[in-house]
């Protein structure tokens, strides 16, 4: 991943698949004078202003979430700034597209505001199936799989997530049924796999469990399908009521064709006391 703020001055500037995470730095992409930049297939998240677009910019296919501001267009002094924003989303930030009007913004086939229904946001923003952004991109483009191009910064994947749900989740009191997703790469060698809780109560804590075996065992007002569990990892902060935690197939020494079941256990005052996700299996490759 990486994280930059885009002070150069130039004609035809191009940022392509860039994750801009916000740490230390306030804005994600900044234009400034005498700039005409392009951002491609980015994602900013994170920032105080995922895009500050103080001078010309366009963005093309991005996304930009959990941001105070996802887009700022023009100056702010009275100076004048064109934006274009084409095939790009902007959700879930407390303002999700601001400006001035001294300045121009074109918006088309963009997603504002909206939920596109993303995988696990914010941790992962790949397009489920039922998604709006699916094939209604127009820019002429076309995704990998060859249909019509999508809006925002990952185009739908038919093969995502990464592993098979074993069991379901039950509603906690909070009205929603705790899910636990698998993301990244089941290979060992990318060390990438990350499980996500979401749906669960916020402001609890949360923690993941991981086993070798599928089992279905009651235990408060839902079932833990993991067997032979051997590693709960530290609780976690479950924020907004999502939540994301590494694998540790090393922990069970494991080698490609070994299948990890996983479910995430999280605080729940309003019920039993606790709740459990969905869980997920995933089968690790090289």
């Amino acid at each position: 991943m990486a994280s930059c703020v885009t002070n150069r001055t130039g004609i035809g500037i191009w940022d392509r698949f860039l994750t801009v995470e916000g740490n230390r730095l306030s804005r994600g992409v900044e234009t400034i004078f005498a700039q005409y930049l392009v951002v491609e297939r980015c994602i900013l998240r994170g920032h105080d202003i995922g895009v500050n677009a103080r001078f010309d910019v366009q963005l093309l296919h991005c996304t930009a979430t959990d941001n105070r501001i996802g887009i700022a267009h023009g100056p702010g002094d009275g100076g004048f700034a064109i934006t274009f924003v084409q095939n790009t989303i902007t959700t879930a930030n407390a303002i999700d597209l601001t400006g001035t009007n001294s300045s121009l913004l074109f918006v088309t086939t963009s997603i504002v505001g909206d939920d596109p229904s993303f995988f696990a946001p914010p941790l992962d923003l790949h397009l489920r199936s039922d998604s709006i952004a699916i094939d209604a991109g127009f820019d002429g483009s076309f995704d990998p799989d060859g249909s019509p191009g999508d809006i925002g910064a990952l185009p739908f994947d038919r093969s995502w997530p990464t592993g098979r749900a074993t069991c379901a989740g039950v509603a906690h009191s909070g009205g929603e049924i705790g899910r636990l997703t698998a993301a990244g790469s089941a290979g060992l060698a990318a060390q990438d796999l990350v499980l996500v809780a979401d749906r669960i109560p916020a402001g609890q804590f949360a923690l993941l469990v991981t086993g070798t075996a599928f089992a279905q065992v009651p235990l408060g007002l839902g079932t833990l399908c993991v067997g032979e569990a051997g590693l709960r990892s530290a609780p976690a902060f479950t924020g907004a009521g999502t939540v994301g935690f590494a694998a540790e197939p090393g922990f069970f020494g494991a080698v490609p064709g070994t299948t990890l079941h996983f479910q995430s256990w999280f605080r729940d005052p309003g019920s039993v006391g606790f709740g459990l996700t969905s869980g997920v299996a995933v089968e690790l490759g090289p």
